[in-house]
C-alpha cells in the first residue's frame, strides 16, 4: 500500500511540474500599440520626445530619425492643429527650444506626440577687471565650459569695488548684496633673439601681455637693415599681444632708403645715408628699377665711407662720383663698368 502511495505522489509531482513549465513558457499576448513610435536619437518619455543638438545644427530631419509600426504613417507640424506641416519631414531650428507635433495614424488608430528639439544657444562670457584692462569676451555654447583667459592669471577677488577678499566669503549684514570682481594679472613672456653671424646678439627680454614694449635694434651689417620676425610675421614696437614666449629672428635686407635715385641712376645719398654706414653694398635694384649708373658727385664728400661694393648691373660711374671721400680705402668695381668719368675718385 505504501508503495502505491509513493507512486501516486510522484505522479502528482510530475503533473504539477509539467503544468508549471507550461505556464512559464506562455508568452505575453498583450496587444501592441499600433501607433507606437521610436527614435534613433531622441529620448522618449511617455508621449514626449526630446533632444539637444549643437548650435551649429540648423535643421532636423525626422525622416531619418523616426520609426513607426508597419502600416502606420506620421506627419510633423509646428503647431498642434497641423496647419504648418513639414511635408519633407525636415524642420529648421532656431536657437533655443523648438517645439513640434507628430501625429501617428494606423488604420482607425491615431496618437499625438509632442517634440522638443533644443538647439543649444550661444552665450557671451565677459571678464571684468578692477583696473579696466580689456580682456576679450568668449562665445560659449550652453553646457560648455568658460575657460580663463590664457593671457592672464587669476590674482584675487575684489568685493564691491573695494578691498581684496578670500573665497569662500561669508555673507554678513554689513555688506549685504555683494559684487565680486576678478582681478587678473597679465602674464609675462620672454623674447629671445637670434642673429646669424653676429656676436653682439641682444639679451632676452621680458614683456607683459597687453603692455607696451620696445625691441632692441638689430646690429648693423654693412648697408643692410635688420627687422625682427616671428616666423613670417614681422614684429614691431607696440603693445604685446602674443600669448606665448617668442624667439625673434633678425632678417636683413639691403637698405635702399639711403639713396636718391633718378631713373636708373643713383644721384646721391640722403642726409642719414651720409653718416649711417661706413660700408655700403650698392643694390642692383631700387623700388623695382635696375641701377645702371652712379651719377655725378653721388657720393662726393662722404667722409664716413670706408668701403663700397658696386653691383654688376652698373655700367658707368659719373664725374666726381666718389670725390673727396677721404676715408674710402676699398672699392669693388665689377667688369660690367665700361665708363668711368675723369676725377670720379678725385681726392
Amino acid at each position: 500500500m505504501k508503495r502505491w502511495l509513493s507512486i501516486l505522489v510522484i505522479a502528482l509531482l510530475c503533473v504539477v511540474a509539467v503544468f508549471a513549465l507550461t505556464a512559464c513558457g506562455k508568452t505575453n499576448d498583450a496587444p501592441t500599440d499600433p501607433c507606437a513610435i521610436s527614435s534613433a536619437s531622441m529620448i522618449l518619455t511617455g508621449d514626449h520626445l526630446s533632444l539637444k543638438v549643437p548650435n551649429t545644427t540648423t535643421e532636423f530631419s525626422f525622416l531619418n530619425d523616426i520609426t513607426v509600426p508597419e502600416g502606420a504613417g506620421y506627419v510633423v507640424a509646428r503647431d498642434k492643429y497641423f496647419e504648418n506641416v513639414f511635408h519633407a519631414k525636415i524642420a529648421p531650428l532656431s536657437s533655443g527650444d523648438n517645439h513640434f507635433y507628430i501625429l501617428v495614424t494606423n488604420g482607425d488608430a491615431m496618437k499625438l506626440y509632442t517634440v522638443t528639439v533644443r538647439r543649444l544657444p550661444l552665450y557671451t562670457a565677459r571678464f571684468e577687471t578692477s583696473d579696466g584692462t580689456t580682456i576679450a569676451s568668449q562665445s560659449v555654447e550652453e553646457g560648455s565650459l568658460v575657460t580663463a583667459p590664457e593671457e592672464y592669471t587669476f590674482a584675487s577677488w575684489q568685493l564691491n569695488g573695494g578691498g581684496i577678499v578670500d573665497m569662500p566669503y561669508t555673507a554678513n549684514a554689513n555688506v549685504r548684496d555683494m559684487t565680486f570682481t576678478a582681478i587678473f594679472k597679465p602674464i609675462d613672456y620672454t623674447i629671445t633673439f637670434i642673429i646669424d653671424d653676429v656676436t653682439d646678439t641682444p639679451e632676452p627680454m621680458t614683456v607683459t601681455y597687453g603692455s607696451e614694449f620696445v625691441l632692441p635694434t638689430p646690429p648693423q651689417k654693412q648697408s643692410y637693415v635688420g627687422e625682427w620676425y616671428d616666423g613670417t610675421t614681422k614684429i614691431t614696437n607696440g603693445i604685446w599681444n602674443i600669448p606665448r614666449d617668442v624667439t625673434l629672428i633678425a632678417i636683413y635686407t639691403l637698405d635702399t632708403s639711403i639713396y636718391k635715385v633718378s631713373g636708373n641712376t643713383i644721384t646721391g645719398l640722403t642726409d642719414a645715408g651720409k653718416t649711417k654706414y661706413t660700408q655700403i653694398l650698392i643694390p642692383s635694384e631700387i623700388n623695382g628699377v635696375t641701377i645702371t649708373s652712379i651719377g655725378e658727385g653721388a657720393f662726393a664728400r662722404c667722409t664716413s665711407l670706408r668701403s663700397v661694393t658696386i653691383p654688376d648691373s652698373v655700367t658707368s660711374i659719373g664725374y666726381l662720383a666718389f670725390a673727396y671721400c677721404t676715408n674710402l680705402t676699398s672699392i669693388a668695381i665689377p667688369d660690367s663698368v665700361t665708363s668711368i668719368c675723369a676725377s670720379a675718385f678725385n681726392s
